[in-house]
């Protein structure tokens, strides 16, 4: 997985319409994190990795630009659960808003990022029996939301054990389906590209395991 797509540039506000027009040195300060690039600026642009590593970043590449909204960071977790054996491994995909998913959520104040993901899956698939086993890593994605602001979403992923067999997906969340599945399908199914990416690593480290005990 590929855990760092973004970069961030603080900027000022007499700088935006000559970026939009020309876009950015790529010489100029980036950070690997929104929260270092806020303590230079209120203003904060962010730009995709790949177009810095290609040496040029066009208007395009920056993502809250046009027209400019505040990036703000959001912390979540999610699980993905396992049962089989190494070899026959099965997962759980739930179904929200016409697209295959898995199941997480953003972190509560004072909550911790295992505990996060704990609860969500507990909403989320409508069962108590929910057991962190390990880390799997984080993913990050960014997209537009309300009030003008462009969202950095970091996701924390652990390997989960449960002993339900099916599930009550939860309506308020618009989640109208949660399935046993075989990995290999589930890695098709799942609509989202990091997603995929998230459970083919999750396969692999289960099986250097060898198992989730």
């Amino acid at each position: 997985m590929r855990s760092r797509p973004y970069l961030f540039v603080p900027v000022k506000k007499i700088e935006l319409k000559e970026i939009e027009r020309e876009g950015l040195d790529v010489k100029r300060a980036m950070y690997p994190s929104l929260k270092k690039a806020n303590a230079k600026s209120r203003r904060v642009l962010i730009v995709k990795r790949r177009a810095v590593e290609k040496g040029e970043v066009r208007p395009e590449d920056i993502l809250n630009l046009r027209p400019y909204r505040r990036a703000v960071s959001v912390a979540a977790g999610g699980g993905v659960l396992f049962r089989g054996p190494v070899g026959e491994l099965e997962t759980v995909l739930i179904f929200r808003r016409g697209k295959w998913d898995i199941a997480k959520g953003k972190r509560d104040r004072g909550e911790s990022n295992r505990d996060c993901a704990v609860r969500e899956l507990q909403e989320e698939l409508g069962v108590e029996d929910i057991r962190p086993v390990w880390k799997i890593g984080k993913t990050i994605h960014a997209y537009r939301a309300r009030r003008r602001r462009y969202v950095v979403k970091t996701t924390h992923w652990y390997a989960m054990k449960t002993s339900a067999e099916t599930f009550t997906p939860q309506a308020k969340e618009r989640i109208t389906d949660a399935r046993w599945l075989p990995m290999a399908e589930a890695i098709k199914m799942v609509h989202f590209k990091v997603l995929r990416k998230l459970l083919k690593e999750a396969r692999r480290q289960v099986r250097a395991a060898g198992s989730l005990n």
